[in-house]
């Protein structure tokens, strides 16, 4: 009876493991949609590992848009970019029907967050939000 309840609980655990790697919705209105997801990211020859939230944004339009926002971050509790300056205002330019994703190695900061490093002591991101989303017509 014992094995049998294990192997019905299998296919549970496995779906709810692919549902953690899946992307999680932050934003949507009828024109752009907008998700995250966490990522482990190893540069084994520099020996850098992190792990990262990336953004991917969806334009829902038939035309090229250009997304901007502003980032606010919370290290440890504590906010390191809640000032609205330029630093923190980012864009994406998407065009009609167009997805864009970040993803390990890419630099553009508008599609990930550093999270935490894995391997040295390092400050935990606790929160993070955009602000001021915008989306205007190219």
């Amino acid at each position: 009876m014992t094995r049998y309840c294990i192997l019905l609980l299998l296919p549970v655990f496995f779906a709810n493991a692919n549902a953690q790697e899946g992307w999680i919705n932050y934003y949507s209105s009828p024109d752009l949609q907008i998700d995250y997801k966490r990522v482990e990211c190893h540069d084994q020859a520099n020996d850098i590992h992190k792990a990262l939230v990336v953004f991917r944004y969806i334009n829902l339009n038939a035309t090229p848009v250009v997304v901007s926002f502003n980032r606010a971050l919370w290290y440890d509790g504590i906010c390191i970019s809640c000032e609205n300056t330029a630093e923190s205002r980012f864009s994406v330019d998407l065009p009609a029907k167009g997805i864009k994703e970040g993803e390990c190695g890419l630099r553009d900061k508008a599609f990930f967050v550093l999270e935490r490093l894995l391997n040295v002591k390092s400050k935990a991101l606790t929160k993070f939000e955009l602000n001021d989303i915008q989306i205007k017509n190219k």
